[in-house]
């Protein structure tokens, strides 16, 4: 049956398949898995959802960066009369990237926006990440501000060691917002599943540290626990959200 549907939001993962191996992957990705779907089949699958936002996931999407550049200008010119359309695309900021190539088929920047990943400092995100990761992905989401689109920083961060070092991440939304000039900054406790598991199950519990936390820096907070979502009472400053 094809019946056509007319959804909000829809997130493509490109392939389960990742150049890197963070050691709280909650899908699991790696550089051997192969599964993916075919440029043509992830078409079809947007002509059924019909959606207003598309998020590009994986795995690394941009190791397919030849079809990533090819869908998001499928779907941005099928939804040219959609009002709000936004495009997504989610990176771990270590592939190299045609943004001029990319700004040739979305050329209204404002429809898309791109999630580069950072932990923090490259202390914690090269050990968390690899070797090598801070500075390839501060300079793509750099290049990703230069380019005019929209970008945000998004990690992971063990809860423990972010009520510890609530300075350290204070000094990190800084270096995000004044040196890398991004638009948003969230940070996200490790998942419960994939590799993140068992870090995730004997993480903290302590909600109301997490809160104080975040209350601090000024910033408004999203905790996720468990299954559990719960909002702090900070407040978004400046353009940034930190997401929990």
């Amino acid at each position: 049956m094809n019946k056509e549907l007319k959804v909000d939001e829809m997130t493509v993962r490109m392939s389960n398949q990742c150049n890197l191996s963070c050691m709280y992957c909650y899908t699991d990705s790696k550089t051997d898995n192969t599964n993916i779907l075919s440029v043509e089949e992830i078409k079809r699958a947007i002509d059924i959802a019909n959606p207003r936002v598309i998020a590009f996931s994986g795995g690394e999407p941009l190791l397919r960066h030849d079809d990533v550049i090819e869908l998001c200008g499928y779907f941005y010119e099928k939804t040219k009369n959609e009002k709000h359309r936004r495009i997504r695309i989610e990176t771990n900021g270590t592939i190299d990237f045609d943004f001029d190539r990319l700004s040739s088929v979305v050329k209204d920047k404002s429809a898309l926006s791109f999630n580069t990943s950072l932990d923090g400092f490259a202390d914690i995100t090269d050990k968390q990440r690899g070797e090598g990761v801070f500075s390839a992905a501060s300079s793509f989401a750099k290049d990703s501000v230069n380019a005019g689109f929209w970008t945000t920083i998004k990690g992971t961060v063990p809860a423990d060691f972010l009520i510890k070092n609530e300075e350290y991440y204070y000094n990190f939304v800084l270096y995000c917002r004044n040196n890398l000039q991004v638009d948003r900054v969230r940070l996200g406790t490790i998942k419960d599943s994939g590799r993140g598991e068992f870090i995730a199950r004997n993480e903290t519990k302590d909600r109301e540290s997490l809160y104080n936390v975040f209350d601090a820096i000024g910033l408004s907070a999203f905790v996720v626990i468990g299954s559990e979502v719960a909002c702090s009472k900070g407040f978004l400053d400046n353009g940034f959200i930190i997401v929990f």
